[in-house]
Formats: structure tokens, C-alpha cells, sequence
């Protein structure tokens, strides 16, 4: 239960993320990055299998279902007749799974950030009020507001004003670099 509950902004940013690009017309960027063993191209995904194969999808719908799991996982169900569905690993699961910090004492996001800031940027899985932040780091206001100041000149969260509240989201530019730091 604990690893769905932590797992519940990364899912939902990951709906918001697919149904963006779907409303764009830019599906060919999830499927392109979908897996680490796949590739989108000229139409089709291609993943690499020990046992390649072709399928075609004869009409049907694709579901891509985001899983809560390790970077290498992949499922793929070709045997409805309703759908195929591709279940994925959700991007930034890795971090749920962490149980060793780093030889050196620290992950490597903590080593390039220093702690209180990659503290920060994986707690904004979402967009969150300056409170919000500073019950899920708990650290006073003025740090929270301190360390968003210093991660928004380094072009990683973005805060916009919403009446009285300050939201704070990631960059697209964090997003990366929290995927890569994920592993």
C-alpha cells in the first residue's frame, strides 16, 4: 500500500503527460520513449525481444497503462479483441524503490543538487502550494522559499502565483533531470 500511495502523483502526472500528447497529436513522443528496449519510427514500435515478432493491431485500440515497477519492465497483451495494451514503467518509479543511498553516502541527484534541493525537486511530483512543500520536505516556509528561488534561476520549477497561494511545479527541464537521476 505504501508503494501506491507514493506512487499516485507519478501516475497522475503521467495521465496528464499522455493526455496532453494526445489531444496534440503527439503520441509519436510517448511511444518514442516509452521503454528504454523500444523505438517509435515511420509508425510503428518496435521493442526488442528475444523472440521478435510482428503483430499488427488490426484496428484495435492501443491502452497504454502505466506501471508502478522497475525501468525494464514491459508488458504487452495482444489477445483481446476489444484492445492491445502495453503496460510501461511510469516514469520516475525508480525513486519509490530505493532502499541503498549511493556509495558515497548520497544518490547521485544529491550529489549534483546537494540534498535539501533534490529533497525539493522529488517532492513536487505535482503542482503543489509553497505549504504543501513545506509539510512534504519539512523545512520552514522561508527555506522552501529560499531553495524554489535558487531552483527557479536554475530553470527547474516554475512558480505561479494563484490568489493567495504560490504553486510550484517542475520544468521540463526537471522532469528530465529527475528521469535520469531515476535509475
Amino acid at each position: 500500500r505504501p508503494a501506491w500511495r507514493d506512487a499516485r502523483p507519478l501516475l497522475d502526472r503521467e495521465v496528464a503527460r499522455v493526455g496532453v500528447a494526445a489531444m496534440r497529436g503527439r503520441l509519436d513522443a510517448i511511444l518514442g520513449g516509452i521503454h528504454p528496449s523500444s523505438r517509435f519510427e515511420d509508425g510503428v514500435l518496435k521493442i526488442r525481444d528475444p523472440e521478435p515478432a510482428r503483430f499488427d493491431l488490426a484496428g484495435r485500440p492501443l491502452v497504454l497503462v502505466p506501471m508502478v515497477s522497475g525501468g525494464d519492465a514491459l508488458i504487452c497483451s495482444l489477445d483481446r479483441p476489444d484492445a492491445v495494451w502495453l503496460g510501461y514503467p511510469v516514469p520516475g518509479a525508480g525513486r519509490l524503490f530505493r532502499s541503498q543511498p549511493a556509495q558515497d553516502g548520497g544518490n547521485a541527484l544529491e550529489l549534483l543538487l546537494g540534498p535539501v534541493r533534490a529533497q525539493v525537486l522529488n517532492a513536487v511530483s505535482r503542482p503543489v502550494t509553497m505549504g504543501e512543500l513545506a509539510t512534504l520536505t519539512r523545512l520552514t516556509p522561508s527555506a522552501v522559499t529560499y531553495h524554489c528561488e535558487r531552483l527557479a534561476v536554475a530553470g527547474l520549477v516554475r512558480r505561479e502565483r494563484h490568489g493567495r497561494e504560490v504553486r510550484v511545479s517542475l520544468t521540463p527541464r526537471a522532469e528530465r533531470l529527475t528521469e535520469l537521476f531515476d535509475e
